[in-house]
């Protein structure tokens, strides 16, 4: 027998399921219901366990899978496996080995394309198999009457697309003795027993249910119709309407269906000719589960029961609610319903836009904390947020929400968050890939990959030095770089290139041998570096691997090679990694099990495990103690008291699906119960209206964050909102500003709970300063050493903040490069220009200087390269020349003092001294940080009465530059000394406003004639438009400028104590 039982709320079918379940006369006979997903049958247990105290052996089961059971137990005639092989999976690589053989010209047309044919065939084989899947519970009648050669369902099919019916009864002798165990011959085949009694009821005498499911394939509907006559199965339907309304429409479905009569018929319609409308939402958003309760009541002999209760009427929701159970419009049967008033504080239905996904979700939390506070019988379990595909929110979800409500997103796939799982992946493609070092890196940076080879943090960090250094750029060596690109056989910048400069470094240290220039190793370092080789050779060895066609089952020992070699797994990466085992487990058991014995490339498997992986993991759904975030599907028809749905937009939802250009189904006329994504995401939308208990809150991108444009919402709720406001006219849309700290949140307009912006908004207008009073001088802070000057006035802020605020701003990563150096950065021109200098000073070989350069990687190995190299060689002779001509044949000398100030003893060791001079040298151009740590020398050596002068040679403008500092008296320099150390104490209690090249620039404008307020004005100005690399881009300084003025009186003061004796003693050449 079957039971019909219909209500519109689906706590009431919960509590009559579970009163039928305390009926039962066998507590230990086990209960199987058959539910639409996994957290249906999840929420349905917690009922049950509250209102028993106690849910056991209740089976939660999907309807294919419950009805495959069925056929193994009631037909055991048929040898039937626990899985079909006509599934999707085992039929795909079926396919793959039928396909081939049959000859089609559509389907060779499409495989002889140039590229990749295996994954094409794969792709192709997944396509066709998803389509007979679709055929064999929607068009059952057609593949038997395929298979049967009948003219009649033939000839309805287009020349170009008969292979399909070809391609079918190829399969079906390809299957042998399994031909009979795919859907439609099963259906047959049961569908006769049951007709001629040759079942008996002992064979399967368990009661079933099916709870809460919407809609249900004819097939499926007609198998369970057939088990109710040797078992008893209650249907438990939620029915959004208390009247039949199987035969309402939605205006404008009706409009069209006028306009198909009167193209028809040129007479006029009568007023009987027109359907009723009955409620514009349940005709426009119901056609799935209309066509659905028409099935269920098209069945012979059903018993129906029925208890609809009436909504509470004192809200909007429930009011809307009402009119659907009740098949009005706005609680009347008219088509103009007569508008009402609406209360303030009826928010039962929300509707909110927002500028982008950020955003949906702070308002959500901010709207959600509003009703915890009003509300202290709602908590976060009663709260359920989801979205048409809940991973485009999870990074914002967490990004919001971590703080202080408990959360769960259900229903994500691990493909999503494992960081093992995409690493896997990103080894499968190897051989497409360009093996660069970020590559390369971001492998080696996953917990378990590098956990595998024995690397922690600080060996990363040395690695990814050692990969810097060794200019590594791409490539494993230069014969990949031929057979794969095309490109000369050159091992320069490739891995291998790298390595054998790390080898050979901790072979000699230093030095060319072979072409090879060494990198030296710390002999510590030979375990890391012995790791990283490993972790390189299996790179190189996998790739070569993976890049050769194998069988499936060659296949699947290589991805379990593949497995143990780079990952290590820990905690909840091991059940990952048993996922993974598991998933090659399937590949190779669906080719088997299809005897599928052909060779594929690691494409076809690329694409198989991304599919497999990405399917949403099934678990309970419902997070307990928390809020449930979860992909509309996935929780259809749960109630919660708070219901939100977030991402209606136009674009988004309903969810758009393209069909394959060769579906039957689409090109033929529809039948009733055909699935259709867009229908079954518009009553998805219905379903969320009548699951919501309390509130619904619908939110949308309603506006551009670039642009500020409108944009449209999803259409259904562009008809729930025509639908409201056709009732409450007052009902408005609520709008949002862009940016979360608008004063709207808080001057009453709109509802914020974010402290930190409404305290951001009523600080004073005018920021405090940086630091409030200077920090108290602490003894190891003072300047004893020379070099501690000099670093402080090469950058004052930075000084203050590394060494007495230990705070370290910027990015102080390695940056790497991906590819060759086509073009050299100023800093990697300046140390080829530096490394060349300081050979020729050390009188090495220009031959060897022009070896070592190129084997270091650092430029091109061909003419171009060469020519680089010219360029900067050149440079570095003409600042060598300069300095030949300027120093005698004796070599240079160092000198290391203290210098006696009147507060401390200054230390300083200064190198580069040439007889009456010193000289500074660089083949760059003098930048005034450098100046004046130059002049800081020159004093220190001024001090303790040597009388020299300093030179600096440098290179700007395409020639050397040559200036000079007049030796002075040793009180002088130690009176200018004691004045910078008192200056540097000073900059470690608080930031000096002094900036070496601004202060500069301002002292030469006052020394040229122009006033302190004008100069004051200029260096402002420029400092608002500072280019890129300058002082005014630093990180330092602009934290320190956000709450302070930089160009005050300060300034002015201590860039002419600074900068007054360096320029009366300094002279340009």
């Amino acid at each position: 027998m079957l039971r019909l039982i219909q209500s519109n709320h689906m706590d009431i079918l919960a509590q009559l399921f579970c009163k039928q379940s305390q009926m039962s006369k066998d507590p230990l006979l086990s209960r199987t219901v058959v539910v639409q997903s996994h957290s249906l049958g999840q929420w349905l247990k917690l009922r049950l366990a509250e209102q028993q105290g106690i849910a056991a052996n209740i089976e939660c089961i999907l309807p294919a899978a419950y009805i495959w059971r069925s056929y193994q137990t009631l037909l055991p005639r048929i040898d039937l496996p626990n899985e079909s092989p006509f599934d999707r999976e085992r039929l795909t690589w079926r396919l793959m080995r039928v396909i081939p053989r049959l000859k089609q010209e559509v389907l060779q047309r499409y495989l002889k394309v140039p590229g990749d044919k295996d994954i094409r065939l794969f792709q192709l084989s997944r396509q066709i198999a998803g389509l007979y899947d679709q055929y064999l519970i929607y068009r059952p009648d057609w593949l038997i009457q395929w298979e049967r050669n009948e003219p009649a369902s033939i000839s309805k099919i287009s020349p170009e697309n008969y292979w399909q019916v070809e391609l079918w009864r190829e399969l079906i002798k390809d299957c042998g003795e399994l031909a009979n165990t795919h859907r439609a011959r099963l259906h047959a085949f049961f569908t006769q027993a049951i007709e001629h009694n040759q079942i008996a009821n002992s064979e399967f005498s368990s009661p079933l249910s099916i709870f809460g499911i919407s809609s249900m394939a004819p097939l499926h509907l007609e198998t369970f119709r057939n088990l109710s006559k040797i078992i008893d199965i209650d249907v438990y339907f939620l029915n959004p309407c208390e009247h039949y309304w199987g035969d309402i429409l939605a205006p404008k479905e009706l409009a069209k269906r006028s306009v198909r009569e009167l193209s028809r018929d040129q007479s006029s319609l009568s007023d009987e000719d027109h359907l009723t409308i009955g409620n514009p939402l349940l005709g426009s958003l119901g056609k799935e589960g209309r066509e659905y309760l028409d099935l269920l009541l098209g069945l012979q002999n059903t018993v129906t029961h029925e208890l609809f209760v009436e909504n509470s009427n004192d809200s909007m929701l429930g009011f809307i609610k009402n009119d659907i159970l009740k098949l009005e419009y706005g609680g009347t049967f008219d088509y103009k319903p007569a508008p009402r008033a609406l209360s303030d504080s009826d928010k039962s239905i929300q509707v909110h836009s927002a500028h982008g996904r950020m955003r949906e979700v702070e308002i959500l939390k901010d709207n959600l904390l509003g009703i915890f506070s009003e509300h202290d019988y709602i908590n976060p379990r009663d709260v359920l947020v989801m979205a048409p595909d809940i991973n485009e929110y999870a990074p914002y979800i967490r990004a919001v929400f971590d703080e202080n409500i408990r959360y769960g997103i259900a229903g994500r796939s691990n493909y999503e968050d494992s960081r093992l799982i995409s690493g896997f992946l990103k080894i499968l493609a190897l051989p497409s890939s360009r093996l660069t070092n970020i590559e390369v890196i971001d492998l080696l940076e996953i917990p378990s990959v590098s956990r595998r080879f024995n690397l922690n943090e600080d060996a990363l960090k040395k690695v990814i030095k050692w990969i810097r250094d060794t200019e590594i750029r791409w490539e494993y060596n230069g014969e990949e770089k031929l057979s794969r690109w095309g490109l000369p056989a050159e091992n320069f910048n490739t891995w291998q290139f790298g390595l054998d400069r790390l080898m050979l470094g901790y072979a000699i240290e230093t030095g060319l041998y072979a072409n090879h220039l060494a990198h030296p190793i710390n002999e510590s370092d030979s375990e890391v570096l012995g790791s990283f080789c490993h972790f390189i050779n299996s790179i190189a060895e996998s790739r070569r691997t993976l890049s050769k066609r194998h069988s499936a089952s060659v296949w699947g020992d290589v991805l379990r090679n593949t497995l143990s070699t780079f990952f290590l797994a820990e905690d909840q990466e091991i059940l990952e990694l048993e996922e993974l085992h598991s998933a090659v487990e399937e590949i190779v058991s669906d080719s088997v099990a299809s005897n599928f014995s052909g060779c594929f490339t690691n494409r076809v498997i690329i694409d198989w495990f991304e599919q497999r992986l990405s399917e949403a993991r099934q678990g309970p759904g419902v997070v307990r103690g928390g809020i449930t975030f979860a992909t509309l599907i996935s929780m259809k028809s749960i109630p919660f008291k708070i219901v939100c749905l977030i991402g209606l937009n136009d674009s988004d939802f309903p969810r758009k699906q393209k069909p394959l250009s060769f579906d039957l189904m689409q090109i033929t006329d529809t039948r009733k119960g055909d699935r259709s994504r867009r229908s079954e995401d518009r009553y998805l939308f219905l379903e969320a209206i009548l699951s919501a208990q309390e509130t619904l809150y619908l939110s949308f991108k309603g506006k551009s964050s670039r642009d500020d444009q409108e944009r449209p919402p999803s259409s259904v709720l562009s008809e729930l909102l025509d639908y409201i406001n056709n009732i409450f006219p007052e009902f408005e849309t609520t709008q949002h500003p862009l940016q979360p700290f608008s004063r709207k949140y808080y001057d009453g307009s709109l509802v914020s709970y974010q402290q930190v912006w409404f305290d951001a908004l009523n600080r004073n207008i005018k920021p405090s300063s940086f630091i409030d009073k200077p920090l108290e001088i602490v003894q190891e802070a003072r300047a004893v050493d020379m070099n501690q000057l000099i670093a402080f006035f090469a950058h004052p802020a930075k000084y203050f903040f590394n060494s007495r605020l230990d705070v370290f701003l910027g990015n102080e990563e390695i940056q790497l490069e991906e590819s060759e150096s086509f073009e050299l950065s100023n800093l990697e021109r300046y140390q080829l220009k530096n490394l060349a200098l300081q050979s020729m000073i050390k009188g090495r070989d220009e031959k060897q200087l022009r070896k070592e350069l190129a084997a270091s990687g650092r430029v091109l190995n061909n003419s171009h390269g060469a020519k680089v190299l010219d360029q900067e060689i050149e440079v570095a002779r003409s600042v060598y020349n300069e300095l030949a001509t300027s120093i005698s044949k004796e070599g240079p000398i160092s000198i290391s003092e203290e210098i006696s100030l009147e507060d401390r003893m200054l230390s300083f060791s200064i190198s580069n001294i040439y007889g009456d001079q010193h000289i500074d040298i660089r083949p760059s151009k003098l930048q005034k940080r450098q100046l004046l740590g130059i002049w800081v020398k020159h004093l220190c050596l001024c001090s303790i009465g040597q009388g020299l002068e300093t030179k600096t040679i440098s290179f700007d403008k395409d020639r050397t530059q040559i200036s000079v500092f007049d030796a002075i008296s040793a009180s002088e320099a130690k009176s200018t000394l004691q004045k910078l150390t008192s200056i540097h104490d000073q900059g470690t209690c608080y930031p000096v406003h002094f900036f070496p090249q601004y202060s500069y620039d301002f002292i030469e404008d006052v020394r040229k004639g122009m006033s302190h307020l004008d100069a004051l004005n200029k260096i402002t100005a420029s400092w608002r438009t500072g280019r890129s690399g300058s002082e005014a881009d630093d990180a330092y300084w602009k934290r320190i400028s956000y709450s302070s003025h930089l160009f005050d009186e300060s300034f002015t003061q201590i860039s002419h104590e600074i900068y007054s004796p360096l320029l009366k003693a300094w002279r340009k050449i």
